[in-house]
């Protein structure tokens, strides 16, 4: 069965969301697919909230050169929310993620416009197709758990979800 996360990498809660996912996954549902669906809570043009699109689209750019999606959701985390770097900056993200990806190949991607449809789609899932008042929030198979905008989910709420939707 898959697990999908809808998240932004500029959320508070979306990190502790992100961190109790990886975690009941290995203490408890290690058999769980998960996949990680990177949308925006401030998608341009709004001129409010950070944004965050360089950092959902490069989750599929640095996705094409092989890099585990976890050790980038890892990064840009950190980048993002402990050491507040300029995540709007396609340089200084690429500087983040050196370790895993050559920067050049990550601006390169950035910069051609790899996957602009493909976080719109993401946007477009998360907040009207599947109505989510914020994220994280999760789904698997047709249930959705979404989260409590300003509360994001608990450890608690997410184990209850996974079990009872578990096939």
């Amino acid at each position: 069965m898959k697990l999908e996360l809808y998240l932004d990498y500029g959320c508070p809660f979306c990190l502790k969301g992100y961190h109790e996912v990886i975690a009941l996954i290995v203490e408890e549902f290690c058999d769980l697919e998960l996949k990680i669906v990177p949308c925006e809570a401030h998608p341009r043009p709004e001129t409010h909230g950070l944004h965050t699109d360089i950092c959902a689209r490069g989750f599929y750019v640095a996705g094409d050169y092989g890099c585990n999606p976890i050790e980038y959701s890892d990064i840009i985390f950190k980048a993002s929310l402990k050491d507040k770097v300029d995540i709007e900056n396609v340089d200084v993200v690429a500087d983040a993620l050196a370790n895993i990806i050559e920067p050049d190949d990550f601006i390169e991607g950035i910069e051609k416009g790899d996957y602009v449809d493909r976080l719109k789609e993401n946007n477009e899932k998360a907040w009207e197709t599947l109505g989510f008042p914020a994220v994280p929030s999760l789904k698997m198979g047709a249930s959705t758990l979404p989260a409590v905008p300003g509360v994001g989910l608990t450890r608690g709420q997410i184990k209850k979800f996974i079990k009872a939707n578990k096939a």
